[in-house]
């Protein structure tokens, strides 16, 4: 017994697919805005909505799988048929000594096929109920990718006794569907003027998630990584997806199914609605998606790149603390003064070059009384002797560094 409840509470559960960062989705988003909704995913949204709306207003615990009246006096009627058909060929065949006899092998061939019948019927009606309460579950779990085609997916609505074309909740009247059965116990329902046998009915396309969920958690990895792409990482994704979009459902699914999941792509999926074998047709569209992707990936990692520069440069109190002081003691330097490193060394300009002009002077270390030095040997008076360092060479010497400079 298939419980409503049992499924909306499944579908109530389910979880949408992929949150992923807010800027990570920023990255993701080139085209122009787009409001108009495709008419084939408009088309597969309303037919979802219905679902869920029938579905809604089932009584509780309801078995929704079990057969309408009409369909039962169907199957009792070919029942009763079949069991007529065997009982007259197994009296047939009785009365026939021979069983080489090529009248009594088409008799027995009768039952046989009377038996077929049987054995195909149930498990036609097995699977059938089996099958639509999955394809319940995944309407309402919202599976079903609105890229179908919206024919199939009425289809099936109407094959599993879902379609309610006025939107009242119910089943429509010339929509309920009492299932024939056909020839051999084959199941099969009426379509527009058409009868499907059930073995033709088409499942509807699916929702590709897991490509959809590898394009963005590898765009989140390149958010994460902070380094941008270099040519030879563009060019294998581009050549990565060209391969995995040679499908077309996949090519499909990623066009019409995740517009809100940070894969923007409503624009193409109306190119496709309107002139899909125009100008190029599907190979046309599988380049723009693939253009898409690239170009999302690219400014992703982008992004990803300037959120790590900005976080390389983001100071704790200390260390802005820290980098105030050195920032203070470079400019006294090259203003010419003596100054103290942070290790306690000491260092003054010599006088050549030009103060205030760090790149063109020299500087000195000296002692606590301000006396030039060598080592620890104080020279005051002969210059010549001096050792002697430029600007960048005393900051390393004085330890005058900090994060952020």
């Amino acid at each position: 017994m298939a419980n409503n409840v049992l499924i909306q509470g499944a579908a109530l559960t389910s979880k949408k697919f992929l949150d992923i960062g807010k800027a990570v989705s920023q990255g993701l988003i080139m085209a122009e805005a787009v409001t108009r909704t495709p008419p084939t995913a408009q088309k597969n949204q309303d037919y979802q909505n219905k679902v869920n709306s029938y579905m809604g207003k089932l009584k509780t615990g309801m078995d929704f799988t079990s057969f309408s009246p009409d369909e039962t006096k169907n199957m009792r009627t070919f029942l009763v048929k079949e069991r007529s058909k065997y009982a007259e060929a197994a009296k047939q065949a009785a009365a026939i000594q021979d069983t080489t006899d090529p009248e009594y092998m088409r008799q027995v061939d009768i039952m046989n096929d009377v038996n077929n019948s049987y054995q195909n019927l149930a498990a036609q009606l097995t699977t059938y109920k089996k099958s639509k309460v999955g394809f319940a579950e995944d309407m309402m779990n919202g599976d079903i990718s609105l890229g179908n085609d919206d024919t199939n997916t009425r289809e099936n609505m109407v094959a599993y006794g879902f379609y309610d074309a006025d939107g009242d909740g119910k089943t429509d009247k010339n929509y309920q569907t009492p299932f024939t059965i056909q020839q051999g116990g084959n199941v099969a329902f009426e379509f527009d003027g058409q009868e499907i046998a059930y073995n033709d009915l088409q499942s509807p396309m699916y929702k590709d998630s897991k490509l959809a969920n590898e394009i963005i958690t590898e765009n989140e990895k390149a958010f994460t990584a902070g380094k941008k792409l270099n040519q030879w990482q563009t060019d294998q994704y581009r050549l990565s997806l060209q391969n995995k979009l040679q499908n077309v459902n996949a090519l499909k699914s990623i066009v019409y199914d995740f517009d809100d999941d940070g894969i923007p792509m409503t624009d193409i999926a109306n190119t496709w609605d309107l002139n899909k074998e125009a100008d190029g047709g599907i190979d046309k569209i599988r380049g723009m998606v693939v253009d898409r992707l690239v170009n999302a990936r690219t400014n992703t990692a982008n992004e990803g790149y300037k959120e790590a520069e900005r976080k390389r440069y983001q100071l704790t109190p200390k260390e802005q603390y820290k980098r105030k002081e050195v920032q203070g003691k470079l400019k006294l330097l090259g203003e010419g003064s003596t100054v103290t490193g942070l290790n306690g060394k000491r260092a003054k300009w010599t006088g050549a070059g030009e103060a205030g002009k760090p790149e063109t002077a020299r500087y000195a270390l000296v002692n606590s009384q301000g006396v030039t030095i060598i080592g620890n040997t104080a020279t005051p008076d002969d210059e010549t002797t001096w050792e002697t360092y430029s600007y960048d060479e005393i900051k390393e010497i004085l330890n005058l560094k900090a994060r952020g400079l």
